[in-house]
């Protein structure tokens, strides 16, 4: 047996970059569908946080959470064992108020 032959049956990751315009784009998008709250919320949520909020709509929501190799409810789930481990409870609270919209009950 290879090395390598567990991941044999990935499929290849990072061929194609988005570009800033278009991460934020589905950044913005993801947390409007997943809060109830309008495209904007991203926005303001990020003047409150500064660059720490760009970083987490562009990457964390625009690139991470667009994945298919979890669902969102899966996603939902690591995030918030994660968030809990690190003692991250905003973050934990954020994350519970969508986790129903994402099928976590």
């Amino acid at each position: 047996m290879r090395a390598n032959a567990p991941l044999e049956g990935l499929k290849e990751r990072g061929t194609e970059m988005a570009t800033h315009a278009e991460r934020r784009k589905a950044g913005s998008e993801l947390l409007a569908a997943m809060t109830g709250q309008p495209v904007g919320f991203a926005s303001a949520a990020e003047q409150r946080t500064g660059a720490f909020g760009s970083f987490v709509v562009d990457y964390i929501f625009g690139q991470v959470w667009q994945g298919d190799e979890l669902s969102r409810r899966d996603r939902n789930i690591v995030a918030l064992a994660m968030l809990g481990a690190l003692e991250r409870l905003q973050a934990v609270q954020f994350h519970a108020s969508f986790a129903p919209a994402n099928g976590v009950t």
